[in-house]
């Protein structure tokens, strides 16, 4: 997958979440097993939702950018994010935070520390 398809797949995907979180927080909560969701919790949810959606935009800005360099660095920069979501999500899976459903949050965040890490690291 080349720089430019990876910048619009990664803010197709981060969007969705982020509006989800935004708009629905005790919906989307639910589908991972969290059935209480409290004010605090669906406030907390709604952060990390806008937080999402901020990260869509930036993804998206990066689209743009033609300078190779600019964009390995952009595409370390993202594997770093995308695997430290990754250890959030894998551990809330393995203590049981979340449902089966988690194991597809590992996989996303798996799938972007991947690619972003092979366009980082990529050779000319």
């Amino acid at each position: 997958m080349n720089y430019r398809t990876l910048c619009v797949v990664g803010t197709v995907v981060t969007l969705l979440f982020g509006l989800g979180f935004v708009i629905a927080p005790a919906v989307v909560l639910s589908l991972y097993g969290i059935a209480t969701v409290d004010a605090p919790l669906a406030l907390l949810a709604r952060y990390f939702g806008s937080t999402l959606v901020i990260y869509a935009a930036a993804i998206w800005s990066f689209r743009e950018v033609t300078a190779v360099q600019i964009q390995r660095g952009a595409a370390r920069l993202l594997a770093a994010s995308q695997t430290l979501g990754l250890l959030v999500s894998l551990q809330g899976v393995l203590a049981g935070t979340v449902n089966a459903l988690g194991w597809s949050s590992v996989l996303i965040y798996g799938f972007f520390v991947v690619a972003w890490a092979r366009l980082g690291m990529a050779r000319d």
